[in-house]
């Protein structure tokens, strides 16, 4: 029972991502209907200030959730994230000019950045460390589905008459919102944020709910252990600052990898695709509802693939292989790409190397639905320590948000100005990002997160001796385990 309750709280929380994922792909149909365009007429920069309003308030939220889930707490922290999104969401729909949807993007882009911190973060203290990459990647499963949803409604209203072509889609946003508030009191709050505000008990109790299977009670008991062993080392500390994650070389290369895995899963170019999808297919001589149907068939993709990702390969193989692999896949796919466009530019008869121009970009997001999309949101929410995983999170996705505001305002201007070459340059960012991961990212599979320290090697608790922790059951399998010198419960020899 309690495997069901952690996936379908995990889901509730997750669903924050719907919201993200419904706004990358409703403001690429928004840009391409023929109503708004003759209603507003948009420049190149004009549509980069749009998309990349958004991110600019994205950032500044997540800096904010930073601060907000640490004293708040991390649900209601997601509940205020909602609340902002229907402001911002209800000015978008009721826009009369580009300043007021710009304001109305940059209110629900806050919103955003505050839900794409703290999900990933609550998911990951909530979850065990054998489904945690299953829990936390549920962001971006999420995410996945609602940008597939946006495009068919996209499709679906481009046959509409009037402002109401565009004004139904944007305004959907505020359903989502509604829906994620009224979620969370169905949702418990993060035990590992209880404990740290001395509401031990409810931890616990908590604890139990989610990870209690009906046999590995000592499991769950040497959990709790750990957890509250953590916290009172912690105490001896000075409260945790952002100075912190600079610190100490460990320390550092945490951060770097958080943010840079975060800058690297922008560069792969996947912003850009799904931002400005449909200017991509218009240089393949595709047009009108035709650009917006092919748009919502690429976006069926990325949750089918995802999905298999999050069940069958985070938590098996591993969050670096299939970086590495995922990278190769968006490298040669870039690669065809510019070579289709330069050869056969929307002039050409070729239809047949058209339709390869747009199978490329569906293969570029196998390749990054089963990596980057999820596995970014995992690492940077699993590899810093408890008193400062709340202040590193928010780092690592305002370095996200900062990432995606730089290609989303030229993403516009790079399509237009460079055309073909433009994805060899994101090839070249993919190599870039392959040799990055094969020599410093460290595998975090399976790790807990009190036990992430010995990681990257600054283990910060210190025992004299190692204490005997017992028969601890996971998933129905008995271990014999001990606290080691760290503190971290490991399998006798």
């Amino acid at each position: 029972m309690g495997k069901v309750r952690s996936f379908l709280l995990a889901c509730i929380i997750g669903s924050g991502g719907v919201l993200f994922g419904y706004d990358q792909g409703i403001i690429g149909s928004t840009l391409a209907q023929t109503d708004f365009r003759a209603k507003f007429n948009p420049s190149s920069a004009e549509e980069g200030g749009i998309v990349s309003s958004f991110s600019g308030g994205a950032f500044c939220g997540a800096a904010i959730a930073g601060y907000t889930s640490d004293r708040l707490g991390r649900k209601k922290t997601i509940m205020l994230g909602a609340l902002i999104a229907l402001v911002g969401c209800a000015l978008q729909t009721g826009a009369v000019n580009i300043a007021m949807l710009v304001v109305g993007r940059l209110i629900a882009g806050l919103a955003i950045g505050i839900l794409t911190m703290v999900v990933p973060l609550m998911n990951s203290e909530m979850a065990s460390p054998a489904r945690r990459g299953l829990m936390a990647g549920l962001l971006q499963q999420m995410l996945s589905f609602g940008y597939v949803m946006a495009n068919w409604i996209g499709y679906g209203t481009s046959f509409i008459n009037g402002s109401a072509q565009w004004r139904i889609g944007l305004g959907m946003q505020c359903v989502w919102a509604v829906l994620l508030f009224l979620g969370m009191f169905f949702v418990y709050e993060s035990p590992r944020w209880l404990v740290y505000r001395n509401r031990n008990e409810e931890a616990k109790a908590i604890l139990h709910k989610l990870h209690y299977n009906g046999e590995n009670e000592a499991w769950v008991e040497a959990e709790y252990s750990d957890i509250v062993a953590q916290h009172n080392f912690d105490m001896q500390s000075k409260k945790a600052t952002i100075v912190d994650l600079f610190r100490t070389r460990p320390m550092f290369k945490r951060t770097a990898l958080a943010v840079g895995i975060q800058y690297m899963t922008q560069m792969t170019g996947i912003n850009v695709i799904n931002y400005y999808g449909p200017q991509m297919y218009d240089a393949l001589g595709y047009t009108d509802n035709d650009k917006l149907l092919i748009n919502g068939l690429y976006g069926i993709i990325g949750p089918i693939v995802c999905a298999f990702a999050l069940f069958f390969l985070v938590d098996r193989f591993g969050r670096k292989p299939l970086l590495l692999i995922g990278t190769v896949v968006c490298m040669v796919a870039m690669i065809a790409e510019a070579v289709i466009q330069k050869n056969y530019p929307r002039e050409s008869p070729n239809k047949a190397a058209h339709k390869a121009g747009v199978a490329m970009i569906a293969i570029f997001s196998i390749g990054f639905s089963f990596s980057y999309g999820p596995i970014s949101w995992i690492y940077s929410s699993e590899i810093f320590p408890n008193r400062i995983r709340h202040i590193g999170v928010a780092v690592a996705t305002c370095g996200s948000w900062s990432a995606n505001v730089l290609f989303g305002q030229t993403g516009s201007l790079g399509i237009n100005q460079l055309g073909w070459s433009y994805y060899i340059a994101f090839a070249a960012f993919n190599a870039f990002n392959f040799v990055v991961i094969l020599m410093f990212l460290p595998e975090s599979k399976g790790v807990s997160l009190e036990a992430m320290s010995e990681v990257f090697g600054d283990s910060e608790r210190k025992h004299d001796h190692r204490v005997d922790a017992g028969p601890r059951v996971e998933d129905g399998k008995a271990e014999e385990l001990f606290a080691d010198d760290a503190g971290n419960y490991k399998q006798t020899a």
